[in-house]
């Protein structure tokens, strides 16, 4: 169990259950988190090419739900190294953060590479 109150947390986390290694291939994985932002569960939900992941936001919401999730966390990997969002992850992010806010659900967006990470949105 993990309390995820910041970004450097999310970080540390996300880098203690990646898969594999931050990869040659993009990885959407969602990490799941109770009203404390206690996790209570991740997967990985998309698998993508070399520089792109389509991130469908019906899906993300759909396992959101089921787990019973009241935030989550969302955390792609750009595997070139570069943490530069680009205009697609500032879209999807803002869908996210939409959808989130009807649904109840707070949203949190990263881009992660072996070292260092961009936060997109974090819990308000």
């Amino acid at each position: 169990m993990t309390y995820i109150t910041n970004p450097d947390k999310a970080h540390a986390f996300l880098k203690s259950v990646w898969p594999s290694e931050i990869s040659r291939r993009e990885k959407v994985l969602i990490v799941y988190l109770d009203r404390y932002f206690t996790t209570i569960g991740h997967d990985v939900l998309f698998v993508g090419g070399t520089d792109s992941c389509t991130m469908d936001t019906k899906i993300i919401f759909q396992y959101a739900i089921k787990e019973g999730a009241e935030a989550i966390l969302l955390a792609h990997n750009h595997p070139g190294g570069i943490l530069t969002p680009s205009r697609s992850d500032i879209e999807v992010t803002d869908l996210l953060v939409k959808g989130g806010q009807v649904l109840g659900v707070k949203v949190a967006h990263m881009i992660i590479t072996r070292n260092d990470y961009q936060v997109l949105s974090f819990f308000e």
